[in-house]
């Protein structure tokens, strides 16, 4: 065997040792996220003499809902909360995507003096404790008469300040990686830049746009601080979850089914909307 074949073996092996390496610690972090995600849910749809066994089986021998009808018939505010969520959720994606959509939309396209300072100071607000913003907040919203209304737009509005500095750069990030050319064709061909914005541009940056809101929908879903002390009387689903799951500590089944329940919706939402993401992954099928 010559110097030069074994040499090709060494890279080779080196090769090959590099991805397994890699392999190994991809799916080492993917065990770390998902094996709780797996015990959640199978703990969900256990009874509690077997919830409570050692050890512990890998899944439910007797699957079981009377998790879940205990969990949404104990408190009477839990359906009524799952509405107000929702509404919440979309109020929030439709303000952080209009706001931090045309903001993201002015970084992208236009230069100006301070731009990359101001595209970075938008960030600062997600570095202050969600208790720092929100508490100012609700005295404010108290004094408009706005605070725990049956439809919370107070809410959705202080969800949106901690996710438009986030939606502003997704969407600039997208925005960047359309050519101007285009919108530029568009109106010498008589399209108004509204027009090239809506018809050109807009479509080309729907995966960008479904990143945003899924990010914004997860985020006001799961908000639960913000939602503890913005709602006294119409509470949203992640509030009535913490207070429910906080009355039934020592009963690992019923909070499983808790945390189950508050997951459902967002893996609905991001279902229905994988194929945007599909796309600006360069439209892989998974």
């Amino acid at each position: 065997m010559s110097a030069d074949n074994v040499v090709a073996i060494g890279v080779n092996w080196r090769k090959l040792a590099g991805k397994t390496i890699l392999y190994l610690a991809v799916a080492g972090l993917a065990c770390f996220i998902l094996v709780p995600v797996y015990f959640l849910f199978m703990l969900s749809f256990m009874p509690k003499a077997e919830a409570y066994t050692w050890p512990l089986s890998l899944y439910p021998h007797h699957v079981t809902l009377e998790n879940y009808r205990f969990f949404l018939l104990i408190n009477p505010k839990i359906l009524p909360s799952i509405v107000r969520s929702v509404e919440v959720a979309l109020v929030t994606i439709a303000i952080a995507l209009s706001i931090g959509g045309m903001a993201g939309y002015a970084f992208a396209r236009f230069r100006f003096r301070g731009r990359n300072a101001l595209k970075l100071s938008v960030l600062f607000v997600r570095m202050y404790p969600a208790v720092a913003l929100t508490i100012p907040m609700a005295v404010m919203f108290m004094r408009f008469g706005m605070y725990d209304t049956p439809f919370p737009i107070a809410l959705a509005l202080n969800y949106g300040v901690g996710n438009i500095g986030l939606t502003i750069w997704i969407t600039a990030s997208i925005f960047m990686g359309i050519s101007v050319e285009m919108e530029e064709q568009a109106m010498v061909l008589g399209m108004s830049r509204v027009g090239a914005f809506l018809h050109i541009t807009l479509p080309l940056a729907a995966p960008g746009l479904a990143a945003a809101a899924i990010y914004t929908f997860i985020g006001a879903w799961n908000e639960t601080v913000i939602a503890t002390i913005m709602t006294q009387s119409n509470p949203t689903l992640a509030a009535v979850t913490y207070h429910t799951v906080a009355d039934a500590a020592g009963s690992i089944h019923l909070q499983s089914a808790g945390g189950a329940f508050m997951a459902f919706p967002a893996l609905i939402f991001a279902f229905f909307i994988k194929r945007y993401i599909i796309q600006m992954w360069g439209g892989v099928r998974i």
